[in-house]
């Protein structure tokens, strides 16, 4: 129905999912997919201030899926007032919820990167896994990609996901090592 966040929603992965990278679809698709199923019928303009601060709120349990998910939706609210859905977006100033660990994981120190390549042997997983993103700097999401086809000489190259920047670095000397017991006929180094 005209003015409903089923017509928001359809609008918006229209016209505005080829600004976004595919990981970003998927994720951005998610939380809106779930969002239409629960609220698809119900029209924007009947949105208020504290609706959104409740439906937030009681995801309160996994803060950081409740930014995730006010993240997705202030864009689409800021959308609806675009298409003149509604004269102004009530989500302005709406903040976060408060993370336990704001920063995130903490960086290994040396002796912590030495017990864990002591504990794993070369040719294994984990050992691979921890010396492809420490040779790298990937993404996580670049990281799980990356394979024999992004290796040219002694050189690795690949596109970001996130941004479509190209990436070209030396084949470090610990990742030449680890490389050298992955197969070849292999599509990714982490299978």
């Amino acid at each position: 129905e005209p003015g409903s966040f089923a017509d928001l929603i359809l609008q918006y992965r229209v016209f505005k999912f080829n600004e976004w990278s595919p990981a970003t679809i998927r994720k951005n698709d998610k939380i809106l997919g779930d969002f239409l199923d629960a609220n698809g019928k119900r029209m924007v303009a009947d949105l208020r201030r504290g609706d959104f601060i409740a439906m937030r709120n009681r995801m309160a349990k996994t803060p950081s899926a409740a930014n995730n998910w006010s993240k997705v939706m202030k864009p689409l609210i800021a959308y609806a007032v675009e298409l003149e859905m509604i004269p102004f977006n009530p989500l302005i100033g709406v903040g976060r919820l408060k993370v336990p660990n704001e920063d995130g994981y903490r960086t290994w120190r040396d002796d912590e990167i030495e017990a864990f390549e002591a504990y794993w042997p070369h040719g294994s997983l984990p050992r691979l896994t921890l010396t492809l993103a420490l040779c790298t700097g990937a993404a996580r999401g670049d990281l799980v990609l990356l394979g024999w086809g992004n290796v040219a000489g002694d050189r690795l190259r690949y596109r970001r996901q996130k941004t479509g920047g190209s990436v070209d670095i030396p084949v470090l000397a610990a990742l030449a090592e680890e490389l050298s017991q992955v197969a070849h006929k292999a599509m990714t180094f982490l299978e």
